[in-house]
């Protein structure tokens, strides 16, 4: 059986009420206890930023 990462919006964590920032925690922990990993979206971090990591890592490899 293959089983996908969830992904994770962390935006709540960031500027959300007390129970959207529970949500989102439950969440984490559940993709963590019964999968192991997840994706994140949400957490503000420029796209351009992530793309050039991506490539720096990729040359080193």
């Amino acid at each position: 059986m293959t089983a996908l990462a969830p992904e994770i919006d962390i935006a709540p964590l960031l500027d959300g009420t007390q129970s959207t920032k529970r949500t989102v925690t439950e969440k984490i922990k559940a993709a963590a206890i019964d999968i192991g990993f997840f994706t994140v979206v949400g957490h503000g971090i420029d796209f351009g930023l992530l793309d050039k990591t991506r490539n720096t890592v990729g040359a080193v490899e």
